[in-house]
């Protein structure tokens, strides 16, 4: 497995994976203002995924 910057195709499972968490931290999969914010962060490389080596 490896880390790597994620990219936009990851947009969704991030979201995905935002969801999940809600419940500890709040609204936000659905916030215009978060989703802008894990796109700038996705381009900007600054947003990470761990990729296995099958992907």
């Amino acid at each position: 497995m490896d880390v790597v910057s994620s990219e936009l195709k990851d947009f969704d499972a991030w979201i995905a994976l935002v969801k999940e968490v809600e419940y500890l931290f709040g609204p936000m999969a659905d916030e215009v203002s978060f989703q802008d914010g894990l796109q700038q962060a996705i381009l900007q490389k600054t947003a990470f995924c761990i990729r296995s080596e099958q992907n």
